[in-house]
């Protein structure tokens, strides 16, 4: 079971991901937190919307890199789109 785990965090590319939700490797965390996570990773649920400038308090010289890594953050699916909201709306 945790070898097939294993492939599947490889194949998918989820390892950042996973380490950044859980706060360590993947070789860390439990099987069934790992599979929980691997079922919901890479499925789209609804069209994220993307956090733009427009959507964003801008704040001297940093706002404009905050939306920019916002929005890295939540194409690799480290961060749900609800979550990119609640940082920028915090600016």
């Amino acid at each position: 079971m945790r070898k097939e785990l294993y492939k599947k965090v490889k194949e998918l590319g989820a390892a950042a991901a996973i380490k950044a939700k859980f706060g360590d490797n993947f070789t860390r965390v439990s099987n069934a937190d790992l599979e929980d996570f691997l079922r919901g990773f890479g499925k789209k649920t609804t069209p994220a919307k993307k956090v733009t400038k427009a959507t964003t308090k801008e704040t001297k010289g940093t706002g404009s890199a905050v939306v920019k890594l916002l929005s890295i953050l939540q194409t690799k699916k480290v961060i749900t789109a609800k979550e990119a909201e609640e940082v920028a709306e915090a600016l």
